[in-house]
């Protein structure tokens, strides 16, 4: 039985995290998987230690919930949606602690209408696992630096658990122990921990975690620091440059909507100039501030995705939710901040029902849309199977692409989940590689699925088959709004494969 009535701003934080979990569920369900979430989907049906193209964590999350709700889009997507909210529950928490109710409850607000999360939060990446254990290792971390003798050991190595977990769901997670260090080098009252074993024990632990992570890419010729190294090398190659920084700060603005990212901006350089800037601040800007100057300092020298710093919005929520509080007796200042969370849910809403803008006669490129993608998989699953038919059927043909996209897509989608492969035929290498050797399929015949406008790597499949046949291509339409295919899909049938040496054909890394 309670003993207190529950607090009103909990009540409405509640009430709101049930009524968006229920309507992400529906979205999940009916919806089919971007080519990422398919390929995550892979991954979990090869549980390892690592990954080529990273950590292991959403694997493992993918396929507890695969377990219970079957290979279902909605299954896929459950641990996003879980973890989301586990993410907004623990920013409610640390925002109460730090602030007070109502700034938690703005946080929670913030945190669920800005593009990043609003939208991002029903789709199954690295992104929703990373956040829900960056924002649960803030929690520990603000116990950690305040607790007490008795309690300090289980609260830094709890702290330190949280961290290595958020390591293992993206290897930028890791940013979270260098931000504790500054905010206890910054804050006077907590600079004590910096000679006290309890945070260099933590430290141990979280690295701990990424051990087995370590190990895999050992025993796989390090190849994840091979891409990794690949894909840092994206840039200009020609010293520093002021260009991706502005493509990545754009797309920050994209993610938070133009006015929050300006309120943000302002919250992390007001602390740097504030001489009465209290603990709690100097917190959530270490742990917000390090992660975005990172990113923008790789980003002088390459280019980085937008979500690389997403673990920055977790305390960037709070700041923003902070700010709103303390200046909403301003008049101007509250149109401003209203004006800006309007503008994110919009945002948010127009990525997740676009159809409202092609009804309004807004029209958008299918490069710009990437709902476009949650579009055609099923129809090109009918046609595969079709075309596999024609071939000898599954069980004397194959189905494989060029990259990890549409194989993984017709993994999902073909009847029986069946195994599909990646060829890399003078295209970059990916997880595949180590899940299946197609040269024990020699001899059989397959087909093709490609991603475009035209019959690309047509002369690659004509020197590892004997004989390939391109098919009429597959078009993909968004009706009634646009008239025009938003996908094109190759499909050849190829006929004796040869098997090959995929090093010889590969292209970067």
């Amino acid at each position: 039985m309670l003993t207190k009535p529950i607090p009103r701003q909990s009540a409405t934080v509640a009430i709101f995290l049930i009524a968006l979990f229920i309507q992400r569920m529906f979205y999940a369900s009916g919806h089919e998987l971007l080519q990422d979430e398919a390929y995550y989907w892979q991954w979990s049906r090869h549980l390892a230690p690592g990954y080529y193209d990273n950590t292991p964590l959403v694997a493992f999350v993918i396929r507890i919930f695969t377990t219970f709700l079957g290979n279902t889009q909605l299954g896929v997507r459950m641990g996003a949606i879980v973890c989301i909210t586990i993410a907004s529950i623990a920013i409610y928490v640390l925002a109460n602690r730090l602030y007070g109710a109502t700034t938690a409850l703005f946080a929670v607000l913030v945190t669920n209408i800005v593009p990043i999360c609003g939208a991002g939060a029903i789709i199954m990446t690295q992104d929703p696992v990373q956040i829900a254990f960056w924002s649960l290792s803030l929690v520990g971390a603000w116990w950690a630096v305040n607790s007490q003798n008795d309690q300090a050991a289980l609260a830094w190595l709890t702290t330190g658990l949280l961290v290595g977990l958020t390591g293992m769901s993206k290897l930028n997670g890791l940013f979270m122990l260098p931000s504790i260090a500054l905010f206890c080098a910054v804050s006077p009252d907590h600079r004590r921990w910096l000679t006290r074993w309890e945070p260099y024990a933590a430290t141990v632990v979280a690295c701990a975690l990424m051990l087995p992570f370590l190990w895999w890419n050992h025993a796989h010729g390090n190849m994840f620091w091979v891409h990794l190294h690949a894909m840092s090398g994206r840039g200009t190659g020609h010293g520093f440059t002021v260009r991706w920084v502005g493509d990545y700060l754009g797309s920050q603005a994209l993610f938070l909507s133009p006015l929050l990212f300006i309120t943000l901006l302002v919250c992390l350089f007001k602390p740097i100039r504030s001489r009465e800037t209290v603990a709690q601040d100097l917190f959530v800007w270490s742990c917000t501030s390090v992660t975005l100057i990172a990113t923008v300092g790789l980003a002088l020298r390459n280019k980085v995705e937008g979500n690389w710093g997403v673990t920055a919005f977790v305390g960037g929520s709070i700041l923003i939710a902070r700010a709103i509080v303390c200046s909403w007796s301003r008049s101007s200042a509250r149109r401003w901040n209203i004006t800006g969370l309007v503008l994110a849910a919009v945002l948010s809403l127009c990525i997740l029902y676009p159809s409202v803008l092609y009804s309004l006669g807004i029209k958008m490129s299918p490069n710009k849309d990437r709902t476009m993608e949650l579009y055609g998989w099923r129809q090109l699953a009918n046609r595969v199977a079709t075309e596999q038919s024609a071939v000898g059927g599954p069980n004397k043909s194959f189905v494989f692409g060029i990259n990890y996209r549409m194989p993984s897509e017709m993994a999902f989608y073909l009847p029986g989940h069946p195994s599909t492969y990646s060829l890399f035929l003078h295209d970059r290498t990916n997880e595949y590689m180590f899940w299946a050797d197609p040269n024990q399929l020699r001899g059989k015949n397959a087909i093709l699925v490609n991603d475009s406008d035209g019959p690309d790597h047509l002369d690659d499949c004509k020197a590892v088959f004997d004989k390939v046949v391109v098919m009429p291509p597959l078009k993909i339409y968004r009706a009634p709004y646009l008239k025009t295919p938003v996908r094109t899909l190759q499909i050849f049938r190829c006929y004796g494969w040869h098997g090959y040496d995929w090093r010889k054909w590969r292209i970067g890394a």
